[in-house]
């Protein structure tokens, strides 16, 4: 569970940021291809457990099977008249479509493709690519049942070249190209060469990157290959494994490979351990003139030196280390002083960091953590009642911030220098988010206990209350009164009807009335129509079938100048209860003729139906809780997965789940129900070993339960919560807290004032 986080200023921004990294992530597909399923959640923990064919894993032609749930309902929903009372909104669009013999063409198209994936053994281009990533795989899967490996590596071919056309993630694609490669020696019956793939490993992600150097390895030691083929020797090729948990790389491997010296030094100082780190570092005694090799480098020193401070002294001495680590190892070294007591010592060397700092030195991430230290400094300082020191801690950080690093540390101390009477209580906030922030950084979030039953009842409460009244609301507002263009004036009359309609049936057909034309005229219907397909058949099978990656993010980039599309947008992302869309589409839009808290309740949705919904509706923790942590885990996709393995809508690590989670149908990582029970548990036990204290249960959620017993130890006697907070050591860690209780604060108002928000 690893949420990276930045200051409430800058959340707006982070939310874009997540929205535009969706097209790496994982998809729910309605394929289950299971040696792709067992790859992204590293089911095999080591290269020794690798079962190879050709020197290639022998699950790579496992079987694959489709998810026929969401065949059958999709068929289904489909074969409903257009005009008939169907609860699907597929239909309900098309129908309001400019004319009823274009909505039944569509209806006809998009029948026709669920059909050919049904029958996926024939394949026509001329279908588009609509499904035909699918279609292939099952043919791929078809042709190896059949024994037909020419067919199959043809079909392997395809989807390798073609993969980024049909929307695979480079995961996919790296698979894909494995299977190629198997392929091509079983039927060439090749033996000879190693087979090299290590250029495909250079473009996955750190998570994958570890999965895959886990069959490079099974298949280099196998053939009695070194781990590092001549052609790998440049720095990129290293910091591909080098940031790797493990690497099963030895001493040998890397004196022996075609890297530079100062590449070896620095790798080798990077992934080596115990007493092959310390033969390492006695060969390689001087760092690397490159700035990263050299952080690799001063990383293993620390390493083989663990918490002992005269050795990171020296280090902050030499003249031959940069700057920027010279400071790092003496703020390291002042955290030991420190944390043992010893005052003044750990002053001495946080004032020499300070010093270096004072001089630029560093890169921004290197100044963040020294500045993120003294913050936490100071606040030790006041745990053990030390307020001289603590005073003495912020006159250095004065005299060395400046310009934006001296307005952050200023915004991350006020509670604290109000603690030392350097200032007097003198806050003024400007909203719900901004209260909710004081009071959480004051230590004061609610201690958390299990949902009551009125809590739940307010819950479905406000999920049965539809933001269509405040959507068209705001939609009025961001039309022009001037327009005289014919669709902005039907649209504003359908808002008006919206917005006086009672009946909610008539209410949700006046929303479709106004959105179809601008999907129809302004919007690419193929990708939408197949996202509100897929989410119908999601509702309409009670969440027992997938959904893939929401595309309204996508689609409010491209459209940001028009308002009106980005409205239609949004209606869109109500009517497929798409919580991650809702906030895609919701944020970067002006928030004319809505107050600041009202547009919270779009940036903030609840979920009005289906499985998410009656997930929290059974869960032991409050609805505000869990929301809020999806909100800041996965902003609530379902089939996301982490830089660092976290899975799903909770964002939960792949060894709370049989198999990791790899298993198909309700015990897949990817179904929402699943991730949130999962998450709802740990939360729970969490909740108990902490006695409700909501900072502890989310840092212990987010860092683990042993980091958070750590964090208290070092505090000693103190248990002021505010104290706890700034005392959290994983900036990441610290911030999501704070923000996940902001959060939780926001919903729970949302909530309980559904009536009065909407």
């Amino acid at each position: 569970m690893t949420t990276r986080l930045f200051p409430i200023r800058y959340q707006l921004r982070l939310i874009l940021v997540c929205l535009s990294l969706i097209p790496t992530m994982a998809i729910a597909q309605i394929v289950h291809d299971p040696y792709l399923q067992e790859f992204q959640v590293g089911k095999v923990s080591d290269p020794d457990e690798i079962i190879l064919i050709w020197g290639y894993p022998e699950g790579l032609l496992e079987e694959g099977f489709l998810d026929s749930t969401w065949i059958d309902h999709a068929l289904e929903l489909l074969g409903q008249d257009v005009t008939s009372e169907s609860t699907a909104m597929t239909l309900k669009l098309l129908a309001a479509m400019n004319n009823l013999e274009e909505a039944n063409s569509w209806v006809k198209w998009h029948r026709l493709r669920v059909e050919n994936l049904k029958n996926w053994k024939t394949i026509s281009d001329s279908q588009g690519k609509y499904l035909l990533a699918e279609r292939l795989t099952m043919s791929f899967f078809k042709a190896l049942k059949d024994k037909n490996k020419t067919q199959a590596l043809e079909i392997a071919e395809r989807l390798q070249s073609e993969g980024r056309l049909l929307g695979l993630p480079t995961r996919d694609r790296f698979i894909w190209d494995l299977r190629v490669r198997l392929l091509k020696k079983m039927v060439s019956h090749e033996t000879t060469s190693p087979p090299l793939f290590f250029q495909s490993i250079h473009a996955l992600g750190t998570y994958d990157t570890g999965n895959a150097w886990k069959i490079w390895t099974a298949h280099r030691k196998l053939n009695g290959y070194p781990a590092f083929p001549p052609s790998m020797k440049s720095k990129e090729h290293a910091r591909d494994f080098a940031g790797l948990r493990r690497a099963w790389i030895k001493e040998e491997d890397i004196s022996a490979s075609s890297f530079s010296h100062d590449v070896k030094a620095g790798l080798g100082a990077k992934i080596l351990k115990k007493e092959a780190l310390n033969n390492h570092l006695a060969s390689y005694p001087n760092p690397p003139a490159d700035f990263t090799l050299q952080g690799w480098w001063v990383s293993g020193q620390r390493q083989a030196k663990r918490g002992q401070t005269e050795f990171y002294e020296q280090l902050g001495h030499r003249t031959d280390l940069s700057s920027g680590w010279r400071m790092d190892v003496l703020r390291r070294a002042s955290e030991v002083h420190l944390l043992n007591g010893r005052w003044d010592p750990g002053l001495e060397d946080l004032g020499l960091a300070l010093e270096l700092a004072s001089q630029k030195s560093g890169t921004q991430s290197l100044r963040r953590r020294l500045r993120q230290w003294v913050e936490q400094a100071l606040v030790l300082a006041l745990a053990q009642n030390k307020v001289e020191k603590a005073k003495q801690i912020h006159t250095l950080a004065l005299n060395t911030f400046e310009g934006d690093e001296l307005a952050v540390y200023e915004k991350e101390t006020a509670h604290w220098r109000v603690e030392m009477g350097l200032e007097e209580v003198a806050f003024s906030f400007n909203g719900m988010k901004e209260s909710s922030r004081a009071q959480v950084t004051a230590g004061q979030a609610p201690t958390l206990i299990p949902c009551s039953d009125s809590e739940r009842r307010q819950f479905l409460t406000t999920a049965a209350t539809p933001l269509w009244a405040l959507w068209a609301r705001w939609g009025e507002a961001l039309i022009s009164e001037n327009s005289s263009r014919n669709i902005e004036l039907i649209y504003r009359e359908e808002l008006k009807r919206c917005q006086n309609e009672t009946d909610p049936n008539l209410q949700m057909l006046s929303v479709i009335q106004a959105v179809a034309p601008v999907l129809n005229q302004r919007l690419d219907k193929d990708i939408l129509l197949r996202w509100i397909l897929d989410k119908d058949v999601h509702h309409h099978s009670q969440g027992f079938s997938l959904t893939g990656i929401s595309p309204f993010s996508d689609f409010a980039k491209k459209h940001l100048k028009d308002d009106l599309a980005l409205h239609a947008l949004l209606g869109l992302a109500l009517l497929a209860d798409d919580m991650r869309g809702i906030v895609g589409v919701a944020t970067p839009m002006k928030k004319t003729g809505l107050t600041k808290e009202e547009k919270l309740c779009f940036l903030y949705p609840v979920p009005q139906k289906g499985a998410i919904h009656e997930a929290l509706a059974g869960a032991d923790n409050s609805p505000a809780l869990l929301l809020a942590v999806a909100r800041n885990e996965s902003l609530f996709e379902t089939s996301v997965r982490s830089h660092a393995g976290a899975l799903g809508w909770m964002q939960i690590m792949p060894f709370h789940y049989p198999d990791k989670g790899s298993r198909s149908g309700q015990g897949n990582w990817s179904y929402a129900g699943t991730s949130i029970a999962k998450g709802d548990a740990l939360l729970k036990e969490n909740r108990q070993r902490y006695e409700g204290n909501p900072y502890k249960v989310l840092a212990g959620y987010n860092a683990g339960p042993g980091a958070c017993n750590r964090w208290q130890k070092q505090l000693g006697e103190s248990t002021r919560r505010d104290v706890f907070l700034a005392w959290i050591g994983y900036p990441e860690t610290r911030h999501y807290v704070e923000k996940v209780l902001v959060d939780q604060m926001i919903y729970q108002w949302i909530i309980n004032d559904s009536r009065k928000a909407h």
